[in-house]
């Protein structure tokens, strides 16, 4: 997927925030389906967005030794050069 074109922001530093649900694996649920849910968006970046996200590998998350399926927060930083 090609980068996306802009003419001009007025801030370069663009910020994406996401809540994901990870199974017990660490494995995304479905990002940018009912378990990806977008706090803070920018349109033109949502497809890259997306792509980074599914390209991430967690580590997953241990409730008293047992890998558990958790919720969280994730930031997705974007600067225009």
């Amino acid at each position: 997927m090609p980068a996306p074109r802009f003419t001009s922001f007025s801030d370069p530093n663009l910020a994406y925030l996401w809540t994901l649900r990870l199974d017990s694996k660490g494995r995304l649920y479905a990002a940018g389906g009912s378990d990806a849910k977008v706090l803070r968006s920018i349109p033109l970046l949502d497809a890259a967005a997306l792509d980074a996200v599914r390209q991430w590998q967690f580590t997953p998350t241990t409730l008293n030794g047992q890998a558990v399926p958790v919720i969280m927060t994730v930031t997705v930083n974007f600067t225009l050069q």
